[in-house]
């Protein structure tokens, strides 16, 4: 009869803890989603006290240099220094090695536990994994308790283990995975707690962005492994560097931003130095090969005129970017009435309302006429241009938002984007068109040409397509192609053998247009508008467009002039012999479908 008291007082114990600790779990939820990091940590270090009733809680975490130490006020607990050290040399490795809680209720309980007699004579101690995943351990979670009091039970190992859970949870939230560092949450959250600090006690802060120099070299060569070691050294190197003063976190693919409390921006550029110093001193080698380590880096400062969190990483960013524009390695500090700056950060603050209008479709195809300077009408051709509508519906030119998207490489997505539509578009009214020859040409950037993926993209939307193969034309620019030379030669044999043709857009506007010239299957060359504007009132302009024009025919290439103003430049291209014309005296771009109505 007493022992079902007991048991059934037990169980009520045991089932009041498990509900107090779900209650704090469920309240710190939405913290998790509001005071991210290290904050969430401490509360949860906190709970451990208030609801396990320890004298001592320990939380390490060695990969993202944390250590949190919280004694009970209630209780006595005066070997902090030696309980840590007895973590990190003994149960670290054990725990990450076993993947298993470790109780030590007494000095027999752990091989070591004897060297630490001050601890065990007095103390018992509990201490779990913290899991981030099926085989990866970020760190231990352990707590204290008198001797005289009750032994750990499994009740109390299970009720650690659920706040570990919730420890690796906030990691994974708060944390890069590769390095260890914050993450662009956790960042974030911070800057927005040090722009309040500047608004209401007129403190100053900065931020340092670290871009890593031609890391893309690494993974070339030595695969991503090589360049996700190399992005972990760098990380540990600033770390280092940093200590405590601040939060160092990874941004992006190859991007650190450190964080500096309290920090003028002279310190902060002085930092970045330091920085840039220690990292360059870094020999990395792999697979017999040594490589350079180089950082662009940007500095700005936080002060309470910034407004907001994206507005800042957005200031320091355009720093980072004029600095690789300088000739990479460089540091360059942000100051708001830079001209300069101010066109950057222009660009930038392009690139969100281009992948906005991208999710949003608002781009709209146009096209412009390719005329035959015979004057037959046998062939349509029409070459397809983009054109964007902004937020408030008014009609944007290339010239507009393509510098941005170049600059921020967004060239492939809006590539994608016109070949998809203007696919769709044309197979819904192609069989209705007129019967005769019609071209479609659309332009592919340099970007594209490089792009992972972009090849197969291509192919497929051919495939797929109902529009008749022989009616596409795909335009590559002649710096483009000589440029990513591998790679424009892959993708024109892949389109050539699906029956599409090939366009050398901007012909003779490089040094060696004609030594490369026969390294490309194409089937039309687009001479450059720069010659053709000048044909009528420059004999040298007019002869070298001649000479363009005959190479292509000696071929077997169609030819084309662009930017053909009015009807003096027209009648010279006819005279010359060059087989099209397109420009404004043959018809301004139109939206698409609105030629294609017409066509019909």
């Amino acid at each position: 009869m007493q022992m079902n008291l007991e048991l059934a007082t037990m169980a009520d114990d045991l089932s009041e803890r498990y509900e107090e600790l779900n209650l704090i779990f469920r309240s710190d939820d939405h913290v998790l989603e509001i005071n991210k990091g290290r904050e969430m940590l401490n509360r949860l270090v906190d709970s451990c006290i208030m609801f396990l009733d320890v004298a001592a809680v320990s939380l390490l975490l060695p990969g993202k240099d944390i250590e949190i130490m919280k004694i009970n006020p209630g209780q006595e607990f005066i070997y902090p220094a030696t309980l840590i050290s007895f973590i990190k040399r003994e149960l670290i490795p054990a725990i990450f090695d076993q993947r298993n809680p470790i109780v030590i209720n007494s000095l027999s309980d752990f091989q070591s536990a004897g060297a630490y007699p001050d601890i065990f004579k007095a103390y018992r101690v509990l201490s779990v994994p913290v899991e981030t995943g099926e085989h990866e351990c970020a760190g231990v979670l352990s707590v204290v308790i008198p001797t005289q009091k009750r032994d750990f039970t499994n009740s109390d190992r299970n009720l650690l283990g659920n706040v570990a859970k919730k420890v690796a949870s906030v990691i994974l939230t708060s944390f890069d995975k590769l390095t260890g560092l914050a993450n662009r949450a956790l960042l974030e959250s911070e800057i927005e707690r040090l722009l309040q600090t500047s608004k209401e006690l007129a403190i100053d802060h900065a931020i340092i962005d670290c871009d890593v120099d031609k890391l893309q070299i690494v993974n070339d060569i030595c695969g991503n492994s090589a360049g996700d070691d190399l992005l972990r050294l760098i990380g540990k190197t600033i770390r280092k560097e940093v200590g405590e003063g601040g939060l160092v976190s990874r941004v992006g693919s190859d991007e650190f931003c450190i964080l500096l409390e309290q920090t003028t921006l002279s310190q902060a550029f002085e930092l970045a130095r330091v920085i840039r110093s220690r990292v360059n001193s870094l020999i990395f080698e792999r697979e017999g090969y040594t490589f350079e380590v180089n950082l662009s880096i940007g500095v700005a400062p936080i002060t309470g005129e910034c407004e907001s969190a994206s507005t800042l990483l957005s200031s320091v960013e355009v720093a980072c970017n004029a600095a690789k524009d300088k000739g990479r390695n460089q540091i360059q500090m942000y100051v708001p009435d830079d001209s300069e700056l101010l066109r950057r950060r222009g660009e930038m603050h392009w690139v969100s309302r281009i992948q906005k209008a991208l999710h949003e479709d608002r781009f709209i195809l146009y096209a412009q006429p390719i005329c035959p300077t015979d004057g037959s009408d046998e062939h349509k051709h029409y070459e397809i241009l983009l054109r964007l509508r902004d937020e408030e519906g008014q009609i944007l030119s290339p010239g507009a938002f393509i510098p941005a998207a170049e600059h921020f490489n967004l060239m492939p997505a809006i590539d994608r984007w016109v070949i998809r539509n203007t696919f769709q578009l044309l197979a819904r009214v192609w069989q209705k068109l007129p019967k005769q020859q019609h071209t479609f040409s659309l332009n592919l950037s340099g970007q594209s040409l490089t792009d992972e993926g972009f090849d197969d993209f291509l192919v497929q939307q051919i495939e797929q397509s109902t529009i008749p193969n022989d009616w596409l034309c795909f335009e590559i620019t002649e710096s483009a192609a000589i440029s990513n030379l591998k790679q424009a030669k892959a993708l024109i044999a892949k389109v050539k053998r699906l029956g599409c043709q090939i366009s050398l857009d901007d012909f003779g506007s490089g040094l060696s247009s004609y030594s490369y010239l026969r390294d490309f299957d194409v089937d039309c060359l687009k001479i450059d508008g720069a010659f053709i504007r000048n044909i009528v009132t420059d004999n040298v302009t007019r002869t070298m467009v001649s000479a363009m024009n005959q190479i292509g025919h000696a071929m077997g290439l169609s030819t084309v002039g662009e930017w053909v103003e009015n009807p003096e430049i027209f009648e010279q291209l006819r005279l010359i012999g060059v087989d099209f014309a397109q420009g404004y005296e043959l018809g301004r771009p139109q939206q698409l479908i609105d030629i294609l109505d017409c066509t019909k």
